[in-house]
């Protein structure tokens, strides 16, 4: 052990792991260490010290005398998630504020769920009227969105309904499509009206649709369809082609519910990713008066709806940044990415990645209603990424309250039953409990996760592989967090 502490290798792990170069030194004189400093050099300039860190990690893990190479005591590897977890409450956004304000007096709904609305049917308006051609690929202003909830309460339907109105107010009905019934008919319609708004009081089927035979291709299609790109699918026998879907989305569930129809799997491939998300910021308004809608506020709607016909009525344009827009925007992305990355997390990584490209969709939509019609400038583009964040930190919530892993109270409660009944003396298996659930492996892993941790079953090894045995007739509680 004593060769490391005077050797070049020695030193130079001791500097990045410091958060310095080392000093320039051949590459012979580090020997079998080279790779790693290298890679080490190579992690410092692109994600400072925490991604050094964790190149060495990584390394130290399988091979023992890298790891007798750690010169000092630092800091654990920081492994908390780069999504935010605080909002920034003072943004300007001016017509989607002026909307939130005015159905919020009308609904007794939160804000903050008015806001996602008025940005939903602001992109509607906007149709594909406005694009953004970036080296990676066209971005267009779509949105799916999805309000969380408590039933009843939080008046979710009545801001829904406020939000259709208004298209009708501004004579956009026709951009309202059917409600989501299966795959062929969303597509047979988007061939015929490709440009449009679905609204649904009650979404959370959607997110369950992969379990129903005849809805097993939604999510797929959705999900292409989101990038607003050429798509066609072969359905009873015929070709059905889209050759230009401008597709939102906007609809309301509750937290069970959501929870329920929620796979590991709809993060990873990118389909939740593509959601923009809202929960509540607080409790029900109870104190929220109803009474007959006012002249003043009748005046406003009017406002409100003759902007989005103006903003209807734009020309196909390709938007431009002004200024240093672009390079804002590309800062705060590649740190975004960065920090995804070294995390190793790959929900963050599709996270970060999605609503990188919202910010640039929010910033068109702002410039659209704001009267900055194909010009995105600097204020706008700080102001876009600073909402994406904030959407960031309602998505960091769901991560932090497994919501993302599907660990609601009914699956639990499920897991917990079929482990109890079809325990013939030893436990049951994953096999048993896959079967008789209906989860696949990667809904079942963080259920038994979860009732493993809090005692509700307890695991049997046996020569043939792990067993799980039921503690308890049942669960004492409905939803664990």
């Amino acid at each position: 052990m004593n060769e490391p502490a005077v050797s070049p290798a020695y030193r130079a792990v001791d500097r990045l792991l410091n958060g310095t170069m080392p000093d320039e030194c051949p590459p012979e004189q580090y020997g079998r260490f080279a790779e790693c400093i290298d890679e080490m050099c190579q992690a410092l300039h692109a994600g400072g010290v925490t991604a050094v860190r964790r190149v060495f990690e990584t390394y130290a893990r399988h091979d023992p005398q890298i790891a007798a190479l750690r010169a000092t005591d630092y800091d654990e590897v920081d492994d908390r998630s780069p999504l935010p977890t605080e909002f920034t409450s003072d943004l300007r956004l001016g017509w989607i504020d002026a909307y939130a304000e005015v159905m919020g007096e009308l609904t007794g709904s939160p804000r903050e769920f008015n806001q996602l609305i008025g940005i939903t049917i602001a992109a509607t308006a906007v149709q594909r009227l406005a694009r953004l051609c970036m080296n990676f690929g066209d971005i267009y202003p779509n949105v799916y969105a999805v309000l969380i909830g408590r039933s009843s309460v939080f008046h979710k339907s009545t801001a829904l309904g406020m939000g259709r109105r208004t298209l009708r107010r501004a004579e956009l009905d026709y951009l309202l499509l059917n409600e989501l019934q299966t795959s062929e008919g969303l597509l047979r319609e988007l061939e015929k009206q490709p440009a449009g708004l679905i609204i649904r009081d009650e979404i959370g089927t959607l997110f369950a649709s992969n379990r129903t035979r005849y809805l097993h291709h939604l999510k797929p299609d959705l999900t292409a369809l989101y990038d607003c790109y050429p798509y066609s699918r072969r359905r009873s026998n015929a070709e059905i082609k889209v050759e230009k879907p401008y597709l939102n989305i906007l609809g309301a569930t509750t937290p069970q519910r959501f929870a329920d129809g929620v796979r590991h799997s709809d993060w990873v491939d990118g389909f939740l990713p593509r959601w923009l998300i809202v929960l509540p910021n607080g409790d029900p308004d109870f104190d929220a008066t109803t009474s007959l809608r006012t002249a003043e506020q009748d005046d406003k709607i009017d406002e409100l709806a003759g902007r989005l016909r103006e903003v209807a009525q734009k020309p196909e344009t390709d938007f431009l940044f002004a200024g240093d827009a672009q390079d804002l925007w590309h800062a705060w992305q590649r740190q975004g990415a960065m920090d995804a990355y070294y995390l190793g997390d790959d929900v963050t990584a599709a996270v970060m990645t999605r609503y990188g490209a919202y910010a640039l969709k929010f910033a068109m939509i702002l410039a659209a209603v704001n009267d900055e019609w194909g010009t995105i400038s600097p204020s706008t583009m700080r102001t876009a990424i600073q909402l994406a964040d904030n959407y960031k930190v309602y998505v960091h919530r769901i991560l932090a309250e497994r919501m993302n892993l599907g660990v609601s109270g009914s699956k639990l409660q499920r897991v917990h039953a079929v482990a109890r009944k079809h325990d013939q003396g030893n436990g049951v298996t994953r096999k048993v409990l896959m079967q008789y659930t209906g989860y696949p492996r990667s809904d079942l892993a963080p259920c038994l996760e979860k009732l493993l941790e809090i005692g509700a079953l307890i695991e049997h090894p046996t020569p043939r592989g792990q067993r799980y045995v039921a503690v308890g007739d049942s669960l004492p509680v409905k939803v664990w967090k």
